[in-house]
């Protein structure tokens, strides 16, 4: 739009489903209004009282303070109490329109039941006229209407149009739903891919991995009937207990718990495959730690306790169930890793969860060396060698999915230290929409992808996310038309569709050895998972020369730092400016937990870096400040924070001229790039992390 045409009107929309809200954006702006979006409650509330918009669009079910109390709060306000408030429930519910309407909500609309142009239509008569348009007759069979919502995630760029065609095909095939063809196809996945599921079915998504469940509400449903039904028991809402099923269009199911129970029932969405893993770790054979740790205390005390390996080799004993329990702990409390230190008080086990480390239980010193040899056994490792590192795996099943677990052992000054690095190959892999890129990166990203051959670097340390990165693209890469190979150091998860390879220096298999062979596959795109040496960069280069797109890794701290390595290595300029499509530099900063964020600002006499003071002083921001949710950590999950490097004509020559680092990155920054520290301070400002994570992060 030209800056000097008038936009017909601000909207304000305070969503959480991402899905729901880009399908509402894109609309809206195509109408030529300009949108602003909040993903709680509280920075909704922070905003509409900053920005004033002409209208403003509440789901009614969000993680922190629910779409009513926002709405009754924007009503109380002088600021904002004549701004038009569209709400937007989940349920078609009498009661609940009258309540909104009675706070003082314009209008009152059915989420998933509400097609765009509806939505457009009310917001439209709403700005101009005050009220809500008669609602015209429609009578569209259910496959009409889904295909529909499919070419409304086309329109909003969730998928894109060949993708949609792939999932038609195979509906009428197979007589699939679309949403499951979507999944099926994998156009959609990870998080994107259950906000989807969503948006079609009309009940709420929860990820269940993000919960700790109420044992209360646990005890109230059989595990035969939980397990028989694929349902799972989360919490209890007052007298209201909240139940996951995989079908939330099964009224039966709801009907059955109500009469059971003698209480109300409410629905949400989560996978199939997640519920039976909640499942098994809810109603397994994993007991209460206390119970564990107290079989443990009787058996010392009483002299009963296994400590020859064919006692241990057994799973029933007390050991074996200490370590199944924290394992089964590890994976509900999402932990990438579970640690095992011994130290003079005991053996201490810490779970890293979103990147840190917790403490979570000390073992008696009297039970390390079982507990030790009863990792090593399961690990298939030398229970008898304490003097040199090992390194084996564990496979545990959990309800229908197998976790790996990469065991790792050291020889350390008060015994041995163990790492568990959990694997859940299970874990659908991320979207590129739900990296966290902003809207201008994620267009630079998508044009990277598009291109015909060249390669794109991601660079940054150990555990900021580059492999996340590099599978989404691959997933959005991936059709039958193109042949993708991957070699990776070890292939972390399984992509259907990629033919991915792992490392194996013990048998000669290198990353430049493998590319090698790769190279005489019929590749069309090849991933690097790391180029670590002159050989395989010179590889990938002419891999890139060859007519292929390559995706690989290196270890600089910043985009315009790949370009520098690379010519370090011992690759001339030239090839590197005329293959090289885009670096992109990343790292791993923890979100503040939805639950319990406060708004506040920073105060004077705060110690805080001069830069970071400027700013942000003075204005609206969000923290976590603790609560069970987010185990008092105020942070729960972690996004994205980016640097994009295009290429662009400029750049190569500066590339070849042998530019250095800080011309380069000036010049990026005059193309539009937002080095690493401005992109983490975006979305400081954002409400999405703290300033004291960006500071320790970057």
């Amino acid at each position: 739009m030209d800056e000097t045409t008038q936009i017909p009107g601000i909207i304000h929309i305070i969503e959480d489903n991402y899905v729901m809200l880009k399908i509402w954006q894109t609309e809206l702006e195509r109408a030529g209004y300009k949108v602003i979006v909040s993903n709680n409650s509280r920075l909704g509330l922070s905003k509409a009282k900053e920005k004033l918009p002409s209208l403003i669009i509440i789901d009614s079910v969000l993680p922190d303070l629910d779409g009513f109390d926002v709405c009754r709060m924007l009503k109380s306000d002088s600021k904002t109490s004549s701004i038009p408030i569209i709400f937007m429930s989940n349920f078609d519910n009498a009661d609940d329109h009258q309540a909104a309407l009675d706070i003082g909500a314009n209008a009152y609309m059915i989420k998933y039941n509400t097609m765009p142009e509806r939505l457009l239509e009310v917001v439209k008569y709403l700005i101009k006229e005050g009220y809500v348009p008669p609602v015209r007759s429609t009578s569209k069979k259910a496959a009409e209407i889904e295909q529909k919502k499919g070419e409304w995630l086309v329109r909003a760029g969730i998928i894109n149009p060949n993708q949609l065609r792939e999932a038609m095909k195979k509906v009428g095939l197979t007589g699939i739903t679309l949403p499951q063809a979507l999944v099926e196809t994998n156009a959609v996945s990870g998080t994107l891919k259950d906000q989807v599921m969503e948006f079609f079915y009309g009940a709420d998504y929860v990820d269940l991995s993000q919960y700790l469940l109420d044992k209360d509400a646990i005890s109230l449903v059989s595990a035969d009937f939980a397990r028989h039904f694929s349902v799972i028991p989360m919490r209890l809402e007052d007298d209201k207990l909240v139940v996951a099923l995989s079908d939330p269009m099964d009224v039966e199911i709801e009907e059955d718990l109500r009469t059971r129970l003698k209480r109300p029932i409410k629905m949400v969405y989560a996978p199939a495959e997640d519920i039976q893993k909640a499942i098994a770790i809810y109603y397994g054979s994993s007991l209460p730690m206390e119970e564990v740790m107290a079989e443990i205390e009787r058996d010392r005390a009483a002299g009963k306790l296994a400590t020859e390996e064919e006692d241990i080799m057994v799973g029933t004993c007390p050991v074996a169930k200490l370590l199944e329990t924290l394992m089964h702990q590890a994976i509900a409390m999402r932990s990438s890793d579970i640690h095992f230190e011994p130290r003079e008080v005991g053996l201490i086990v810490r779970f890293r969860i979103d990147g840190v480390l917790h403490d979570i239980q000390i073992i008696p010193k009297e039970v390390i060396a079982p507990v030790i040899s009863r990792l090593k056994i399961i690990s298939n490792l030398d229970i008898t060698e304490r003097r040199r590192p090992q390194d084996g795996r564990i496979e545990m099943t959990v309800g229908t999915k197998k976790i790996d677990f990469r065991v790792s052992t050291v020889p350390v000054a008060l015994g041995e230290k163990i790492v568990l690095r959990i694997l859940d190959k299970s874990i659908a892999l991320y979207g590129i929409a739900e990296l966290g890129l902003r809207a201008v990166d994620e267009k630079k990203f998508l044009s990277m992808l598009n291109q015909p051959d060249g390669m794109i670097l991601v660079t940054g340390p150990t555990g900021s996310g580059k492999t996340t990165t590099l599978y989404a693209a691959l997933n959005y890469l991936k059709s039958s038309e193109t042949n993708i190979i991957s070699l990776e150091d070890p292939v972390e998860f399984t992509i259907d569709g990629i033919n991915q390879i792992p490392i194996n220096p013990k048998v000669n298999l290198t990353f430049a050895t493998a590319l090698r062979s790769v190279l005489r596959q019929d590749p069309d795109i090849i991933m690097l998972g790391e180029i670590r040496d002159l050989e395989t960069a010179e590889l990938a280069i002419q891999a890139a020369l060859t007519g292929h797109l390559v995706l690989g890794t290196l270890h600089t701290r910043n985009a315009p730092g790949a370009v520098v390595r690379l010519v370090e290595m011992g690759i001339p300029p030239y090839l590197v400016a005329s293959t090289l499509i885009g670096t992109i530099a990343q790292r791993l900063v923890r979100k503040v937990c939805d639950n319990c964020a406060e708004i506040y600002k920073i105060s004077p006499d705060a110690d805080i870096p001069v830069d970071v003071r400027a700013e942000l002083m003075g204005i609206d921001l969000i923290k976590g400040t603790g609560c069970d949710f987010c185990r008092l950590m105020g942070y729960h999950g972690r996004t994205g924070v980016f640097e994009f490097m295009p290429i662009s004509d400029n750049i190569r020559k500066m590339i070849i001229a042998q530019a250095d680092m800080l011309a380069l990155t000036e010049a990026a920054r005059k193309e539009g790039m937002l080095t690493l520290r401005e992109d983490a301070l975006r979305i400081v400002k954002e409400g999405i992390t703290t300033w004291e994570e960006m500071v320790s992060v970057i």
